[in-house]
């Protein structure tokens, strides 16, 4: 009989078996060696993963014999968008004005321009007392003269100081001026500036011969203003063929908007259009002399700087008066602004000095709102 061991499968594991002893029949022997082979095979068997039972399979469903029913439709109140719950909006912050807007202050200036004819008035035997009750009352902010004294003490005006002026023509020994005085006011401090002339003479003649004419020009408050007395007047009058041929306006005109001035004021000694000319022409003893060739040709030259004012786009701040504002009865004395720098505000007023016998002009001031200040 065979002495190996023999391992034998069971129930309960690898068991050694091995044939009876002879000595000890009724008891089985196995030697060491196969209890360890025993023992290795059994801790083997116990750490194998132990397979996973596979998954029952799904009985498919039996074909249904019933008829499909159909999906309902949404309602209407179904299809209605819903109700977003509104976000609360704050209103948008209100944006207060710049303080400078608020503070800024409208600027304004008021000018007169009078012919004061000082040969006549403003001399040794007569002062210029009648006029400076005016300025006195009325304190515009300019005052323009024309034919005031080259050579006028600058303070002629109480309460206004000379800024600017121009020589003219002689008169006697000396010469005529045309001048811009200032108030002396707080406010006015330091904005006058820049004074300057200019030669607008252009070929005007009277009988005596050549007539200088000239412009004082002056910056107050930002505005360029001119002061000019133009060609014309009774004794230039009979000139006027030869300078309706030179155009002698027209060069006025022209020379003073060399400078580029804001407003324009002064004796211009003609009227602003066609028909108040020929009403204010009828009791001028020299026209009503002409021929008619003669009287249009000398309407060529007393409305002479009309129209380059008009193409320079200059407008006048008032309509021609039908007292006119010198002796004979026409509007001679204007004042010719830019919109695009002043607005003349209100209507303007007319000084009275014709009926107090102190020139042979009344004077006019309007005020303006600086629109470019």
């Amino acid at each position: 009989m065979s002495s190996r061991c023999e391992c034998i499968a069971t129930s309960t594991g690898l068991r050694c078996k091995r044939p009876k002893s002879r000595q000890y029949p009724n008891q089985p022997y196995c030697g060491l060696h196969c209890v360890v082979a025993v023992l290795v095979q059994t801790r083997q068997a116990r750490q194998a993963p132990s397979p996973k039972p596979a998954p029952a399979p799904v009985p498919a469903p039996a074909p249904s014999t019933s008829v499909p029913r159909p999906e309902p439709k949404p309602s209407l109140a179904a299809l209605k968008p819903k109700k977003v719950p509104a976000v609360e909006q704050k209103p948008a912050p209100v944006r207060k004005p710049e303080p400078a807007a608020e503070e800024r202050k409208e600027v304004t200036l008021s000018v007169l321009t009078l012919n004061v004819r000082t040969y006549e008035t403003c001399h040794e035997e007569k002062t210029c007392d009648v006029i400076n009750q005016d300025l006195d009352t009325l304190k515009p902010d300019v005052l323009a003269v024309q034919e005031d004294w080259f050579d006028s003490p600058v303070d002629q005006f109480p309460g206004y100081t000379l800024k600017a002026k121009c020589q003219a023509e002689r008169q006697g020994a000396r010469y005529l001026a045309n001048s811009i005085y200032v108030r002396d006011d707080h406010d006015l401090a330091g904005l006058a500036s820049d004074p300057d002339t200019l030669d607008i003479t252009g070929g005007c003649r009277s009988i005596r011969g050549l007539v200088p004419r000239c412009a004082a020009l002056l910056t107050v408050k930002g505005v360029r203003i001119a002061n000019l007395h133009a060609c014309g007047g009774q004794f230039d009058d009979p000139e006027f063929r030869h300078m309706a041929a030179l155009k002698t306006k027209e060069k006025h005109v022209e020379l003073v908007a060399q400078k580029k001035p804001d407003l324009i004021v002064g004796d211009f000694n003609a009227e602003n259009d066609r028909g108040a000319a020929e009403r204010g022409l009828r009791d001028y003893r020299l026209y009503q002399r002409l021929t008619d060739k003669d009287k249009a040709l000398f309407l060529d030259f007393f409305l002479g700087h009309v129209e380059p004012l008009k193409r320079l786009g200059f407008l006048p701040a008032y309509d021609s008066r039908a007292e006119g504002t010198s002796a004979y009865r026409t509007t001679v004395d204007w004042m010719y602004y830019k919109p695009s720098a002043l607005e003349p505000v209100g209507e303007p007023l007319v000084v009275e000095t014709i009926a107090k016998k102190y020139t042979d002009h009344n004077g006019v001031m309007v005020t303006f709102r600086v629109v470019r200040p």
